[in-house]
């Protein structure tokens, strides 16, 4: 009877932790089922409220989405077992809005103006970071509201960031790469890229200068200094030598041309 008694009470509180554990993924998940989510261009730039209002609509539900939590929670709870090619292949539709967490190294950073809407409800800045996942070639394009402290916006980050980060796979998107095209060269080269909205990233921090490499920082300018003053020696010396060779053939020049006899001296 008490065997029974647990396995029923087990059963009753898995019955009550599963609701509990699906609310909670539910509370980050983003509803993509809204007819202007369906809307949206695939494979295509993204578009401003003119060109197509149902994106731009999606697009700030998004961010306004993404605003509800912070990093960190964004981080712990989207998915890890989705990879860079499954956003680009055929299938990528399939990811389409899904919370998805991936490490990378960070290129480019730049501040964007928030739309009017989002301005309306308090978004400051706006952020579009360019990512190589890691071990990759090609970059994702993430729109974020917060930038890591130590973090500002450049055109080039060398050497790259360690990042990670997290965001609502929006769509795949066409962009212009800084590649001329062959048979015309005043064009560039249009590639695809994910876009992934979120909150933020996290990012490694710049190691101090006194922690850096002890061969760069210590060692490599002593020896430096080392062999500048050897090759100061080295100068000094050859100057001191050809100095001496010059008065040595000084001297034999002039002995050269005197008459190595008295002049007084009669020879018969």
């Amino acid at each position: 009877m008490s065997r029974f008694f647990l396995v029923a009470l087990t059963v009753c509180l898995s019955g009550v932790a599963a609701p509990r554990a699906s609310a909670q993924a539910d509370k980050y998940a983003l509803d993509g089922d809204r007819r202007h989510f369906s809307l949206i261009e695939w494979d295509a730039p993204l578009r401003s409220e003119e060109r197509n209002p149902d994106e731009f609509e999606a697009y700030n539900d998004t961010l306004l989405h993404a605003r509800l939590f912070t990093t960190a929670e964004l981080l712990a709870h989207a998915s890890r077992d989705v990879t860079f090619r499954d956003l680009v292949r055929p299938t990528a539709r399939d990811f389409q809005f899904k919370l998805i967490a991936m490490d990378g190294r960070l290129k480019r950073v730049r501040r964007i103006e928030p739309t009017r809407a989002l301005a309306a409800l308090g978004v400051a800045n706006l952020y579009e970071s360019w990512i190589f996942p890691t071990n990759g070639t090609d970059p994702l394009c993430l729109l974020t509201l917060d930038l890591p402290d130590g973090v500002e916006p450049t055109l080039t980050f060398n050497p790259t960031r360690s990042v990670q980060f997290a965001g609502y796979f929006f769509k795949l998107i066409q962009y212009e790469s800084a590649e001329p095209r062959l048979n015309t060269p005043d064009r560039n080269v249009v590639r695809r890229a994910p876009l992934l909205i979120g909150r933020g990233f996290t990012a490694t921090p710049v190691p101090a200068k006194d922690a850096s490499d002890p061969w760069r920082e210590g060692f490599l300018p002593g020896l430096l200094a080392i062999l500048g003053g050897i090759g100061a020696v080295a100068f000094g010396l050859t100057w001191w030598y050809r100095r001496g060779d010059r008065a040595v053939k000084a001297a034999v020049e002039t002995r050269r041309d005197r008459n190595p006899f008295p002049e007084s001296s009669n020879l018969s």
